[in-house]
């Protein structure tokens, strides 16, 4: 068996262990730490909605926490123009509707049309894609991705603690209940919209991608730092620090912060 073999048996074996843990103890939520909730609903760390295949399973999120403030962070990021763009790409239907939900660009409208289809209905009045050039008898352009909410503060803090919950989920997986201590609260608060300053980075522009993947750091003051690449666009944020602690970054990366008064009555609607 080879090393990645090996590592894949025993990530498997420690899933596997947590499971048994879940189900002879006593359930604590990962978001709200409560130990009196209902636990029969698996969350999605990455939204199906967005082809997130990887799933926590029964007993580590409590039903309100998954029903409530998750499906209230996932539905915000699927708001983002790019990402509601790859549901149509890949054809991802919604739950309520059973179809694959246009997207509104700035200039246009993104539809499916079918299976492996789409179309793009442009009014005209904003420049939407600008061909690129031609290889291989393949024409290959830019098309912009502008729509969707706009980038405030109050927005963003809550892409923010939506980041911060896929690497609290990614952080089970490695550690299991460890992340559970006490000494993890800043993230669960940051998740569970508490009040506090910090900032998302984010590309300018993406490279369309097949793949999600995501990267967390956990800091000696047990905060959660993440970097995200979802189909492309990258994110970046983090549990306690109200910036970035890097160096500055580069032209092609954006920084918006936010303060503890721009948690005050936001709504994903």
């Amino acid at each position: 068996m080879g090393r990645a073999s090996r590592a894949k048996a025993e990530r498997r074996e420690q899933t596997d262990r947590r499971l048994h843990q879940i189900e002879q103890g006593t359930r604590r939520c990962l978001i709200c730490s409560s130990t009196g909730g209902i636990f029969r609903s698996a969350e999605h760390p990455v939204p199906e909605s967005l082809g997130g295949v990887s799933v926590l399973p029964k007993g580590v999120v409590c039903d309100r926490c998954n029903n409530e403030r998750l499906a209230v962070l996932d539905q915000a990021a699927l708001k983002l123009a790019p990402f509601a763009a790859q549901r149509v790409f890949k054809g991802i239907p919604s739950k309520s509707t059973g179809k694959v939900p246009d997207v509104r660009l700035q200039g246009g409208v993104l539809r499916s049309t079918g299976p492996n289809a789409i179309a793009l209905d442009m009014d005209g009045t904003t420049e939407m894609m600008r061909e690129l050039g031609h290889t291989d008898g393949r024409i290959h352009f830019n098309l912009s991705m502008k729509g969707g909410p706009r980038m405030t503060p109050r927005y963003v803090a809550l892409l923010s603690s939506w980041l911060l919950k896929i690497a609290l989920a990614t952080a089970w997986f490695q550690h299991g209940d460890a992340v559970l201590q006490s000494r993890f609260d800043n993230v669960r608060d940051s998740i569970s919209d508490g009040p506090r300053d910090g900032y998302v980075a984010f590309a300018r522009r993406g490279t369309p991608s097949p793949s999600i993947t995501t990267q967390h750091w956990i800091g000696e003051d047990s905060n959660i730092a993440v970097i995200a690449d979802v189909y492309g666009m990258t994110f970046a944020t983090d549990s306690v620090n109200p910036e970035p602690v890097i160096a500055p970054p580069p032209d092609d990366i954006t920084v918006i912060k936010f303060q503890r008064s721009d948690f005050r009555g936001y709504r994903a609607s």
